[in-house]
């Protein structure tokens, strides 16, 4: 079989020239006793493709479970004035047992002031970003206690709108009313769906059911994901596997369940959240994507360096033909449909021409995306590199220095790392509706 098709020549890292879209964010807040490290990880992993705001909130860095049933300084203050009391009078063993009761209920009474205080202080935060007119371009990822402060702004805040949320840990209820959280104007709802990750081996997670009849609204969602109608809420049985529904599916709730998870494990590196939520919050099904990759990679790699002149010939490998075809022909779901048509509409949109010419520039277009992604994605193996190279060089000094091995967030801030702009530029790619945008726009 033989085509004779022009050849798009791909400089190291291009922008498009179309007006610059808006820039997508994703929202990060953590847990109970944790500085959120792990948001770290992730702002440093999806800087090249999100504007990343970390949410942060200082009430329970310390002994967070108590301060979640009692509030600690009420607990010491009364807690002296009663016993300084109790020592100058004369008091019964009746009266000193009243008295540590009304001790330990007034404490946890004031627990739902840090609770409220924490959940102001993370809601001013959000609301400058999660805004009715911004909604699909604001995701959440949210850990632990995070959760169960963004259940509580999507319930009582309904100006409160997110796209597309991650809930690790999840410390919210199985009945929470995900489908009662509609928005200000029409049916929609006020978040796009939910990937909720299941771990089944968090007993953080059952220890908040334990709290739950203390605490209104814990629960053990992160244990045994949320329910609730078959059309609202799916469950799958490990993190990667499609929704068997595919592109028809109606429901905004996925548990996905993993059984070697625990409490955090989904954060240590990150390598879990580029493998799954990446993906997730373009829109794609994780496998679906890693699908695509191996395609593009298969491609270039029987793209020999003399496939060009071949190629002039009306020569071309047959096995490079057979993987092309399977990326044209498959139906992907973050395209609806084939991915020749996806193509083929990015093309017409930009270019005239007969139907022949037409899918002439489309199999050209395909051929630069799956270049493009090959580039993106050795830039990123480059960029991890020199990034780990940097953390773990000043990490060392640190120590040393010190005389202690403290964790890195100790040593320096994301901001004292160094980012080469053209890699991180050349990483955008790794999202294939913006490598078919680029590779359309570079046609001749």
């Amino acid at each position: 079989m033989t085509r004779n098709v022009p050849v798009i020549t791909i400089p190291p890292a291009c922008p498009l020239s179309s007006e610059p879209t808006i820039r997508e964010r994703v929202l990060t807040i953590h847990g109970i006793e944790s500085s959120g490290d792990w948001q770290e990880d992730i702002a440093r992993a999806f800087a090249p493709h999100f504007e990343c705001k970390t949410i942060k909130y200082p009430h329970y860095r310390w002994v967070g479970p108590l301060k979640l049933l009692l509030e600690p300084y009420v607990f010491l203050v009364l807690g002296v004035i009663c016993a300084g009391v109790l020592f100058r009078v004369n008091h019964s063993s009746r009266t000193g047992w009243l008295a540590l009761a009304m001790l330990f209920f007034i404490a946890y009474l004031a627990s739902y002031w840090r609770r409220s205080c924490a959940f102001n202080h993370v809601l001013q935060q959000v609301s400058n970003y999660a805004r009715p007119d911004d909604q699909s371009e604001t995701h959440l990822i949210a850990h632990s206690l995070g959760t169960f402060l963004m259940g509580l702004a999507l319930r009582k805040r309904p100006d409160v709108h997110l796209g597309r949320v991650v809930f690790v840990g999840c410390v919210l209820p199985r009945s929470f009313p995900w489908h009662t959280l509609k928005g200000l104007s029409g049916p929609e709802y006020r978040f796009i769906d939910v990937r909720n990750e299941v771990g089944q081996k968090d007993m953080v997670v059952w220890s908040a059911w334990l709290m739950s009849w203390l605490i209104r609204g814990l629960g053990v969602s992160g244990l045994r994901g949320f329910k609730g109608k078959d059309n609202f809420v799916h469950t799958l049985s490990a993190p990667g596997v499609p929704c068997p529904q595919g592109a028809s599916c109606s429901a905004k709730v996925h548990n996905m369940l993993s059984q070697y998870l625990g409490h955090s494990d989904a954060f240590v590196g990150s390598g879990y959240a580029e493998t799954f939520w990446l993906p997730y919050l373009w829109g794609i099904e994780p496998k679906e994507y890693q699908q695509f990759l191996l395609y593009c990679k298969t491609a270039v790699g029987l793209e020999r360096s003399w496939s060009v002149g071949a190629r002039a010939q009306g020569i071309v490998d047959q096995q490079l033909i057979d993987v092309e075809n399977k990326l044209l022909d498959q139906n992907w779901r973050w395209c609806n449909g084939a991915f020749r048509d996806y193509v083929l509409q990015e093309v017409s949109s930009k270019k005239k021409g007969s139907v022949a010419e037409l899918q002439q520039l489309t199999a050209l277009a395909v051929r630069g995306v799956w270049q493009v992604i090959h580039l993106a994605v050795a830039a990123r193996l480059s960029r991890q590199e020199r990034l780990s190279t940097q953390l773990a060089t000043r990490q060392r000094s640190f120590s040393q220095r010190i005389g202690l091995d403290w964790r890195r967030h100790r040593v320096f801030s994301n901001e004292e790392l160094v980012y080469d702009p053209a890699v991180d530029q050349m990483m955008e790619y790794l999202n294939p509706r913006l490598a078919v945008r680029w590779a359309v726009e570079r046609l001749p």
